[in-house]
């Protein structure tokens, strides 16, 4: 056999070795954009729920509130006044 016809076959190896590392490659990135979309979805969620933790925890003060509000007496006197401060 003559040298560059070993040349073309390690050559023809190299390429589909080449073509190997490209398709593993491609495939690599596929799977970080899948994670990376995971990942903003799941960010998505859970900010989503932060959120609506904040709005829970609100309307709860507003209902204390409320509670504490209705619990005051119309007329303050001094003695109340006093008794509620300590």
């Amino acid at each position: 056999m003559d040298w560059n016809m070993w040349s073309a076959i390690g050559a023809c190896g190299s390429a589909i070795a080449s073509f190997g590392s490209a398709i593993a490659s491609f495939g690599s990135a596929i799977a970080s954009l899948w994670a990376l979309c995971y990942a903003r979805k799941a960010l998505n969620t859970w900010n989503r729920q932060e959120q609506f933790k904040v709005k829970l925890e609100f309307k709860r003060a507003l209902l204390e509130l409320e509670d504490a509000f209705e619990a005051m007496p119309d007329n303050w006197n001094s003695t109340q006044y006093r008794i509620a401060r300590t």
